[in-house]
């Protein structure tokens, strides 16, 4: 694609004109490699209003909108010296250009357009890699594809994992002897909020106990949750999900669905009752829901564990790396991030 043709205005998602926001739109919905909730201009602006200091490259081919890459910067040194990441950074787990099928562009030309000289990533799907851009380190993800025409949505799993669903019924039944009926709520319809905030605090107790990295640590990053549980656009919007036995509490999600993808995103389980994969529970029951929720895919992420691989049917890549122009400053910021990742920073 000749980029002499190729310009760029740099904005905040908030200030993207209509124009913009319904073009980002329209591919979000038209074109299936550009339909996750990650990729939404809904997501970024949910990112921006919850603190980050978040920026959108709009690229112009002849005066006409061709693509979108929204990205962020993590401190004001990052920003100081045009060295970017992910929108959302750790919240983010598909990366990439959001554009029509057949737009090319290479790393050194994105830089270019969008005033960076230094862009550190992970997650950018195998589809961006046909594009024009570059990875590397792939790393396997998992999605459960389910039909829409099956009387029950688990008969797709069942087809690819014969055994799935006759222990799931029998755990089901074991649990409900011991604890009372299983009840599954798909999204929280009354108060929604105070449920997140249990939830991120179940989730970072998780962290702690595991000795992870406490991802949902951040003020804003809270808040992003927030903003994502009251959207309710058609490209991304969240979903917070419960499941109990009896009055005993099982396990919570909170995910993102757009256009027919839901995200498993942070699922936390009640330690106290592991001995009934409440885990495996909720994954059979947001499979089951998928139907009333309207949803055909279930997207498990990075990570080849064993209780998505049971469901899933279909492997993907994704893809880490950095872009950089090869200027002084994107050596340093490079060196600066190293640094950062080694100490965790």
């Amino acid at each position: 694609m000749p980029l002499s043709n190729l310009t760029s205005r740099i904005a905040s998602p908030a200030d993207l004109s209509p124009a913009e926001v319904a073009h980002w739109e329209h591919l979000s919905a038209t074109e299936p490699e550009m339909g996750s909730p990650f990729l939404s201009v809904h997501y970024a602006q949910a990112m921006a209003a919850a603190g980050m200091d978040a920026r959108v490259c709009v690229v112009y081919r002849d005066g006409e909108i061709a693509a979108f890459l929204a990205f962020q910067f993590s401190s004001g040194w990052a920003r100081r010296m045009g060295a970017a990441e992910r929108i959302g950074g750790e919240l983010c787990d598909c990366f990439g250009v959001v554009a029509p099928r057949g737009f090319t562009i290479a790393p050194p030309a994105l830089l270019r357009l969008a005033k960076l000289n230094y862009l550190g990533f992970s997650h950018l799907e195998e589809p961006q890699i046909a594009m024009g851009l570059s990875g590397e380190q792939p790393r396997i993800a998992l999605r459960v594809h389910l039909d829409p025409s099956a009387a029950v949505p688990m008969e797709k799993v069942a087809s690819v994992t014969p055994h799935y669903l006759e222990e799931s019924r029998a755990r089901q039944r074991s649990l409900e002897a011991e604890l009372g009926p299983v009840r599954f709520a798909f999204d929280a319809v009354s108060g929604r909020d105070a449920l997140l905030d249990q939830l991120i605090a179940d989730k970072r107790a998780q962290y702690r106990a595991a000795g992870a990295p406490d991802m949902l640590a951040s003020p804003e990053k809270q808040r992003a949750l927030h903003l994502l549980l009251a959207s309710d656009h058609a490209s991304c919007k969240g979903v917070l999900s419960s499941l109990y036995a009896g009055e005993h509490w099982l396990a919570s999600h909170f995910g993102i669905i757009g256009h027919g993808m839901l995200i498993l995103w942070f699922p936390v389980a009640n330690p106290a009752l592991e001995r009934h994969a409440p885990d495996r529970l909720l994954l059979h029951s947001l499979v089951q829901a998928s139907h009333e929720a309207g949803f055909t895919v279930l997207d498990c992420g990075e990570g080849d564990t064993p209780r998505k691989r049971e469901i899933a049917s279909e492997q993907y890549r994704l893809y880490r790396g950095v872009w950089r122009n090869g200027s002084a400053t994107s050596h340093a910021a490079h060196a600066v991030q190293r640094l950062r990742w080694r100490f965790g920073m």
